[in-house]
């Protein structure tokens, strides 16, 4: 063992020192990696679990809206629901049950906006015999005036809800509301 000063250790003792620190790392990383290779399972069994209890989670929160929803404000919530869900592909609707078409939408029915109007021509905004018209016959005649569009939106939202109608007059506003380009 030689050394050149007192204290400084000689070329042979940095070696030594060196291949230590060399195998230190090696035994490191192969001790981590046995350490990951034996908690990956589990770590993968805690991601399912912290995943899944938030997804029940939200299907619980979402689910007491919708409940919230339908006692506030009764059936349309329920039917808006479920035509979102089977927009979404989330729910299919039995045979015949809430397939709107423009055959029956030209169906008259009344609703209790219709037998509470007070003016009894049946005209809604400045279309005549509203009720009597088909969604293209209406759309055909829809004003330009953005009040007479309005009280026809909350008529037919109260009332009928044909897409078709409700489709052209968001139309409208969305192409008033948009720049022109």
């Amino acid at each position: 063992m030689m050394t050149n000063q007192v204290g400084d250790p000689g070329p042979e003792e940095r070696h030594e020192g060196g291949e230590e620190i060399l195998k230190n790392l090696i035994r490191l990383t192969v001790g981590l990696g046995s350490a990951v290779l034996s908690a990956l399972p589990t770590a993968i069994e805690e991601g399912e679990r912290i995943i899944s209890q938030q997804s029940q989670t939200a299907e619980m929160v979402g689910k007491m809206a919708v409940t919230y929803l339908k006692h506030s404000y009764g059936t349309k919530v329920e039917s808006g629901v479920q035509n979102l869900m089977s927009n979404l592909g989330l729910f299919k609707r039995p045979q015949g049950e809430g397939s709107s078409s423009e055959g029956a939408e030209a169906v008259a029915r009344p609703s209790r906006v219709q037998e509470a109007r007070a003016d009894g021509d049946g005209s809604v905004g400045t279309i005549a015999d509203y009720d009597l018209l088909t969604a293209a016959q209406i759309i055909s005649k829809l004003p330009h005036g953005d009040a007479e569009l309005a009280e026809i939106e909350k008529y037919e939202l109260a009332n009928r809800r044909r897409r078709t109608i409700l489709n052209r007059l968001s139309e409208i506003r969305e192409s008033r509301i948009s720049p022109q380009g």
